[in-house]
């Protein structure tokens, strides 16, 4: 988060004792200014996933796909799921399924990065190495300045629980 100098993670493998392992579903900030990590308390939770990638768009992290589970036998491996936290409120947000279904082939390994306020989605695994690239670009942050139909679709335009 460029406007509070602090670095947001999610997710990711906890170990606990012995073998076991566990999905994270947390987010924690690290504050570079003062060298301090907080667990954050955020208004929603969402699934614990590994292998996913995120960005920052403007106030907002996008996280996409991942996977959500340990192994392909329990199953659905790849996610093609987006979630979007906003970094103002801490709260979670998924993405609509009906946008989901617009996006992407599940997929984890893959990369992201933001192009002009777009999300670019490049390649990944999903049982077979994928080349596809894929945008994403959000509506505005206040539905005042975006068109209704999209922030309707994106629903965290909308700030902080005032839908």
């Amino acid at each position: 988060d460029s406007a509070s100098r602090s670095l947001v993670v999610f997710g990711g493998i906890v170990p606990l004792p012995r073998i076991q392992k566990e999905k994270s579903s947390e987010v924690w900030v690290y504050n570079i200014a003062q060298n301090v990590w907080s667990l954050v308390k955020t208004t929603r939770e969402v699934p614990g996933v590994v292998f996913h990638k995120a960005a920052s768009l403007g106030r907002y992290m996008i996280v996409f796909g991942g996977s959500l589970q340990d192994d392909e036998e329990h199953g659905k491996c790849f996610s093609g799921e987006m979630f979007v936290f906003d970094m103002g409120c801490m709260e979670w947000t998924a993405l609509p399924s009906a946008k989901q279904d617009q996006l992407a082939t599940p997929r984890y390994g893959h990369a992201v990065a933001v192009y002009h306020g777009t999300l670019l989605v490049v390649g990944g695994f999903n049982g077979r190495s994928l080349s596809d690239v894929l945008l994403y670009s959000p509506p505005g942050e206040d539905c005042a300045t975006t068109p209704r139909r999209s922030c309707e679709d994106f629903q965290h335009c909308v700030r902080c629980g005032k839908r």
